[in-house]
This record gives structure tokens, sequence and C-alpha cells, in this order.
């Protein structure tokens, strides 16, 4: 069981996850199933949305197209147009490392205008020239999910209930002994659940927040 949350991950924390519970925050007996569940379900909406939710900077490289407009593979961008590095080369003679990537081939940062809710990131003066992983955007994206945040950068309040929704919903079927059943049968008939992985009021939330595509526009 863990002993500390995937802090590159977790989408509530654990106090959060506790009072949800109706458990005691001062109460630790139960901490570390808590925070498996936390893990798991955090992992989870990752998957299932094709996002990293959780607020963290990132290096990633695409292939140029020729166009001026990039949508980046994670969002909303929280970097300004000072704050995200865009790298363009016409041709990449070093694969292994980012040697290619000099001061000289950055974008200014003039140069750089970032619509944060659609990551999209477009560039004037130059483009994304046509090549093969030739394009390096450092940035940071994603949600605040410590609580600590109240503006925009805060993990939306549906996204945050679903979370805390299906956690409560995994937690009650643990207790009951009934993750992964189909099915019990009685004397009297048969009881039948459903082995969802969240309520459906939560999958709901995870649809709207499903990735779009990456590329050039």
């Amino acid at each position: 069981m863990a002993t500390s949350l995937d802090s590159n991950n977790n989408l509530v924390t654990l106090d959060a996850a506790k009072r949800f519970l109706g458990q005691s925050t001062a109460n630790s007996s139960h901490d570390s199933r808590i925070r498996d569940q936390i893990d798991q379900v955090s992992h989870l909406f990752n998957s299932l949305t094709g996002r990293l939710l959780k607020k963290r900077t990132l290096t990633e490289y695409y292939d140029g197209e020729g166009g001026r407009t990039l949508l980046l593979r994670q969002y909303p961008i929280r970097s300004t147009s000072t704050g995200i590095t865009v790298h363009v080369v016409s041709e990449r003679t070093n694969y292994a490392t980012d040697t290619d990537f000099s001061t000289a081939a950055r974008v200014s940062s003039s140069d750089v205008d970032v619509r944060a809710k659609a990551g999209l990131v477009r560039i004037k003066g130059t483009s994304f020239w046509r090549g093969t992983a030739n394009v390096k955007v450092v940035y940071e994206a994603g949600y605040d999910t410590t609580g600590a945040s109240t503006g925009s950068e805060r993990m939306p309040l549906d996204l945050e209930g679903a979370v805390l929704e299906t956690i409560m919903y995994r937690w009650e079927r643990q207790k009951q002994h009934r993750l992964g059943i189909q099915s019990i049968s009685h004397d009297d008939g048969s009881a039948t659940f459903s082995d969802f992985e969240m309520p459906l009021s939560a999958a709901r939330v995870v649809n709207a927040y499903r990735s779009r595509e990456n590329g050039y526009g």
C-alpha cells in the first residue's frame, strides 16, 4: 500500500478524499488504502482522457509541417509567451541530444502567441519548417490539483467532483467486496452488480475532457 501519493499525477489531496469519504482528516488508519485509490483513479482519468491532467513542465518534440500553428499534446497551457520556449530547426543532425536546438534556433517570445485553453501556439516571422522532430517546445500545462489556486489554473470543479465520486464508488465497492464481481446469487434470487470502473455521472465528465488530436493548423 502507498505510503505517499504519486505527486506527479494525484488529482486530489489525501485530506480532500478523506473529507469526501466522511472521514476525519486526523484519523490516519486508512490513509494507505485511500492513497492507493487516489493514485489508481488519477491514473484512470489520465488514461481515459488521454491527457496528463495535473500541472507539470513538459519537453516535447514535433515533426514540422510547414505551417505557423501547432496544437500541443497537453492543455491548458500554463506558460505565457515569455515562459514557453519554442525551437525550430530546418533539419536535425543529432537525435541523441538537443545540441541542434541552440539559442539561435529559439523563436523570440515576441513572435509566439499562446492560446492557453485550446493548447495552441502560433508563431510569426518563421514557420514550423518541414522535418522530423525538428520542433522542440518546453512548456507548462495542466491543472493545479493542490486546492491552493482559486484562479483559472485550479482543476475544474466538475472534474474534481468526478474524481472524488469515483474514489468513493470504488471505496464502497471494495468495502462490500464487490470489485470485479458481475453478479452474486442468493437463495432468494440473484443480485446483479454492474462492474463499471466509475459511476455514470463521472464517466460523462470524463468524456467532456477527452483529448483532441495534436498537430498543425
